[in-house]
């Protein structure tokens, strides 16, 4: 934050600085205060490219710093003719998280990344967290793009891609599928699939569970996907006999609250809830 330091610095140098204070979980206002008035200076951010402009703006949302007018900045050189296409499957990633995360709607902006994502071949070139979270941050803010979250559930169901989930990504997929009200039984079932394999069935916490089959229950008409819903929770159970006795009762009651009276009420969560007694 010395004077004159940052005038320095190449765009790499601030968006790697950027990217570590929110790598490092820095919450010092200040250095990131100085980021921000150095980028908001005439032609700063023009001389960022892809990556600096990611990791700028993923540094400020993880920190969960809100600078309206930076992010309109960031908006703008987002948009500016050809730099969508020179962002890779990362750099597209973080940005549209970095605004879901702030909760700065531009509609501008998120449907010339979704006009991106749908290019050929393009989501292909994503790893599983980056496709949970590209799906989580339109839900998030709200925006139902039928076309792209077909897209996203293709190529999620890869057995490359699908066999690298972990529980969290599982969680956030298919909390944005059921948030926007937005059905695709084929991914629902290779998740109920991959879900009770021991090793991944392992790793869930109670509110990543919980969340999955939440989602599961937009599916209620389909008996299968319903029963899928069932068997993960069972398995789940079995395998963690003593954890629910961990969790708040508060907490479960409200994670069971997300549930109708149709799960709710069945002998799973029964004996869910009964372990808090």
């Amino acid at each position: 934050t010395e004077p004159g330091f940052l005038s320095t610095c190449s765009a790499q140098d601030i968006g790697n600085i950027a990217w570590a204070f929110g790598e490092l979980g820095v919450r010092d206002a200040s250095p990131m205060a100085a980021i921000a008035q150095h980028l908001l200076q005439p032609g700063a951010l023009s001389t960022c490219g892809a990556l600096d402009v990611a990791n700028i703006a993923w540094g400020f949302a993880k920190l969960g710093l809100q600078s309206g007018i930076l992010m309109a900045c960031i908006a703008a050189r987002t948009l500016e003719p050809g730099f969508l296409s020179t962002c890779n499957a990362d750099s597209v990633a973080r940005v549209t998280w970095a605004f879901a995360t702030l909760e700065v709607p531009h509609p501008q902006l998120m449907q010339a990344i979704s006009e991106r994502l749908v290019q050929k071949g393009f989501l292909s070139t994503f790893t599983a967290p980056q496709l949970s979270d590209i799906a989580w941050a339109f839900a998030k803010l709200g925006i139902r793009n039928e076309l792209l979250m077909q897209s996203i559930a293709e190529h999620a169901m890869r057995d490359a891609c699908l066999s690298t989930f972990t529980s969290a990504d599982i969680a956030r997929i298919c909390w944005a599928f059921a948030f926007l009200s937005i059905s695709h039984d084929p991914l629902m079932a290779a998740i109920a699939n991959l879900i009770v394999l021991n090793g991944v069935l392992a790793t869930f916490t109670p509110q990543d569970m919980a969340t999955v089959l939440w989602a599961f229950t937009m599916n209620i008409q389909n008996q299968q996907l319903t029963a899928a819903a069932v068997a993960a929770a069972q398995a789940y159970l079995s395998s963690n006999a003593g954890m629910a006795n961990a969790i708040p009762q508060q907490e479960l009651v409200a994670q069971m609250g997300m549930f109708p009276t149709t799960l709710a009420s069945g002998p799973v969560m029964t004996d869910l809830i009964g372990t808090q007694h």
